[in-house]
């Protein structure tokens, strides 16, 4: 069905440049993996510290005896949620910026690669033409 497997020591080029293009999205998976874990980490800050904002707000609104004081003591227990936020939001540039920089050099290095097999598959190629050029040229001064 495959025929590559039976073909790769036939073609160390070819098995050369498949190489390149896997390490190449290994690479890109591996730091995909690395971007989605570091967002799932700060959505989970972000998660833990609001929820316990709300906790302890609520917790004041149920201490507080005045109810004239509610709305106070509730406008008062979103300053650590907005700070929070803002926190998050630096956090998730920073995030963002490594990844697009990481992608970016793995990007960057992959067509060098490619081209070292490129080039490697071409010289192979021409060996083998001039390989079957010779041979066949052998076997028709031998017919002769």
């Amino acid at each position: 069905m495959f025929p590559y497997p039976e073909n790769a020591s036939a073609n160390p080029a070819l098995r050369a440049q498949f190489d390149a293009q896997v390490g190449y999205l290994a690479t890109l998976s591996q730091r995909s993996c690395d971007l989605m874990a570091r967002l799932s980490e700060l959505n989970m800050q972000l998660a833990r510290q609001t929820i316990d904002d709300v906790i302890d707000t609520g917790r004041q609104m149920a201490a507080c005896s005045d109810p004239f004081q509610l709305g106070a003591t509730a406008m008062h227990g979103w300053q650590p949620v907005g700070e929070h936020l803002r926190n998050y939001q630096q956090n998730l540039m920073g995030v963002l910026a490594d990844a697009g920089a990481g992608l970016g050099q793995a990007a960057a290095q992959a067509p060098a690669a490619f081209a070292a097999n490129s080039m490697a598959a071409a010289n192979a190629a021409n060996a083998a033409a001039s390989n079957m050029a010779n041979a066949a040229a052998t076997a028709a001064r031998r017919a002769s």
